[in-house]
């Protein structure tokens, strides 16, 4: 190789100062010249033997049993089980604790927040716990270490950001009661306007956490370093590596933004998806909740929204115009037939704007005719409601006052007309 005058030996950081250990070429006259550590790195090996020498601990162990015996020295293979059950013990018992604390507390959002936090603050009390005892306690190879450490602090930036995220959910669920309520389509539009943006706001939330703990988690166990910039911080490589793993997931977020942006669906819009009648509940990073008339949930990716066309019921009004139609025999009186759909109509508490109810025959055969009743309702599940009970009480009306109103069959026993005398 390429003839050099130092090596670098090891790259240790204390106190946020990084050490380089090097190794020196020296000639003394007359003599070949020698490696020798250099004297920045002497200098610095007091300081650096108290931060990464033997732990209290590992003075105890008898040197046989800091035999290797595959990755791990003898005393390692017993050492961690037990560390990480004392670990576990501890997580366990934060997670009892903060549960009982959610119990004690009165209903409210502060029983709520900490009946949700249980699960992180016990992972963040187990990573806080094990980095006290690696730095003061124990200390293992550097295999183990490394791999301990970098767990840790991936556990650590994940507890704080969901218990980060947490509050904010609990703050967005009170902010929904409040100003919001119920989500459906009877909430007037900048309500529903309002509940759609905090649930942008929160994804926009979920997003800047995790790019902040990815960062961190990244900078604090220099990936970049140990596994060369040439390849990670390739943008082309990247490009290529995000576009074909993440194609669809990246297509829903981006989808998901432009819902939020957009708004051609908000959050208790009532749509039409594939013939049924559902509330938008929930628009998320990756899909869209509905809740259909039946109380059924249907997840549908956010980019179907986006790519196909749908009918928005409450894009302007919830109102919405219901027809309901009757066939009745050729000699029903429509007069009549009208006067009680208006009278059944008018009594409906979700039947609005009664100057534009009408009713009129659309169509006849020559055995009945098509009476058409249109009303407007409030909004479109209560038109519903409206249509099947004016229904039934003119079918009511005409069986119990005009049964001969009913279609019937009909035989012609011969074609020449009837009427005409012999």
């Amino acid at each position: 190789g390429e003839p050099r005058r130092d090596i670098e030996l090891a790259s240790l950081t204390h106190q946020g100062e990084v050490y380089d250990i090097r190794l020196g070429r020296y000639r003394v006259e007359g003599e070949e010249p020698v490696w020798l550590v250099t004297e920045e790195s002497v200098s610095v090996l007091p300081m650096l033997y108290e931060a990464y020498g033997p732990s209290l601990l590992e003075e105890y162990i008898p040197e046989r049993f800091k035999t290797p015996l595959g990755w791990l020295e003898i005393w390692e293979w017993v050492v961690i089980p037990l560390f990480l059950l004392a670990i576990g013990l501890v997580g366990w018992g934060v997670y009892r604790l903060v549960g009982l604390l959610a119990d004690w507390f009165p209903a409210g959002w502060s029983s709520i927040f900490t009946g949700r936090i249980d699960g992180p603050m016990a992972l963040l009390v187990m990573a806080f716990t094990a980095q006290v005892l690696l730095d003061y306690v124990v200390s293992f190879t550097a295999v183990a270490t490394t791999f301990i450490r970098v767990l840790l602090m991936i556990l650590i930036a994940w507890g704080v950001g969901a218990i980060a995220l947490r509050l904010v959910d609990t703050i967005l669920l009170k902010v929904t009661r409040r100003f919001v309520g119920e989500i459906d389509d009877t909430k007037p539009w900048d309500e529903r306007r309002l509940l759609t943006t905090l649930y942008a706001l929160r994804r926009v939330i979920i997003l800047v956490m995790v790019v902040v703990v990815s960062v961190y988690v990244l900078s604090q166990i220099q990936l970049f370093e140990t596994l060369g910039m040439s390849l990670l911080a390739s943008a082309s490589v990247l490009a290529v590596l995000v576009g074909i793993a993440g194609q669809a997931v990246l297509g829903n977020i981006l989808s998901s933004f432009q819902l939020s942006l957009a708004k051609p669906i908000r959050i208790g819009d009532l749509v039409m998806f594939e013939g049924q009648w559902c509330y938008v509940e929930g628009i998320f990073y990756t899909f869209i909740r509905l809740r259909v008339w039946d109380e059924r949930r249907l997840i549908v990716p956010v980019t179907y929204f986006v790519s196909k066309p749908f009918e928005n019921l409450s894009v302007k009004s919830a109102k919405m115009y219901r027809t309901l139609e009757l066939i009745v025999h050729l000699s029903a009186d429509i007069q009549i037939i009208r006067e009680k759909f208006l009278e059944y109509a008018k009594d409906e508490e979700n039947v609005i704007e009664h100057h534009k109810l009408c009713c009129y025959v659309t169509g006849q055969t020559e055995r009945a005719q098509t009476v058409a009743c249109y009303l407007m309702a409030s909004d479109p599940f209560a038109g519903w409601v409206a249509e099947m009970q004016i229904r039934e009480k003119l079918m009511n009306f005409i069986r119990d006052e005009h049964p001969e109103w009913w279609p019937r069959d009909v035989v012609v026993l011969s074609q020449a007309d009837v009427a005409k005398p012999d």
